[in-house]
């Protein structure tokens, strides 16, 4: 599998979906080793398709060889930010639609920063001011926020001074991540929210 796949693969495992209150411990490593896993990542193609996988899918490509169907590695090849298509419609309206259940709502934040469209940005913005969604969401939509700003290149203060403190951690954390030329200008969120 090429190294930059690999590198993307990682970085989706590091945003599981579909958290649970219990932990799976890898069953193919020695029994004094607990590598531990909870949910799962959404690897999105250019065309929309959405591949499932457990969280732990990075843990047992890098450490235990599995290698991933070809349609999954092309999928975390792809060139971002995808056009916009009928996933990206359907995301949109699942996290605007206040009714839809808050795990899937949270999952369409984290999996819009597939897109660089003002739809998914309106979406994003809208639920960054959710505080029942942002309070499940951690830091998940102020990431997906980062990512649209790390791809522009730049940083809406006014937006950014006026988030939640738990959207200002997630676009925080992306910065430092992705563009720490743009970090550095960053105000510090308050403490207490960068769990």
């Amino acid at each position: 599998m090429p190294e930059s796949a690999v590198q993307q693969l990682i970085r989706e495992c590091s945003r599981a979906r579909g958290v649970s209150l219990g932990t799976h411990y890898c069953e193919l490593c020695p029994p004094h080793v607990q590598t531990p896993g909870n949910g799962e990542v959404h690897i999105i193609s250019a065309d929309g398709t959405i591949f499932c996988a457990p969280q732990m899918v990075g843990h047992y490509v890098t450490a235990h060889d599995y290698v991933l169907p070809p349609e999954t590695v092309d999928a975390l090849m792809a060139p971002r930010p995808f056009t916009w298509n009928d996933t990206a419609e359907r995301l949109s309206a699942i996290l605007h639609d206040e009714h839809s259940e808050v795990g899937w709502r949270v999952d369409a934040a984290m999996d819009l920063s597939n897109w660089q469209d003002a739809r998914a940005w309106t979406a994003l913005l809208h639920a960054s001011q959710d505080e029942a969604l942002v309070e499940v969401s951690d830091m998940q939509i102020g990431i997906s926020m980062g990512i649209f700003w790390a791809r522009q290149g730049r940083v809406d203060d006014a937006i950014y001074d006026s988030s939640l403190p738990q959207v200002r951690w997630g676009i925080y954390r992306e910065m430092q991540r992705s563009r720490p030329d743009l970090a550095t200008g960053l105000k510090r969120p308050p403490d207490g929210y960068d769990y």
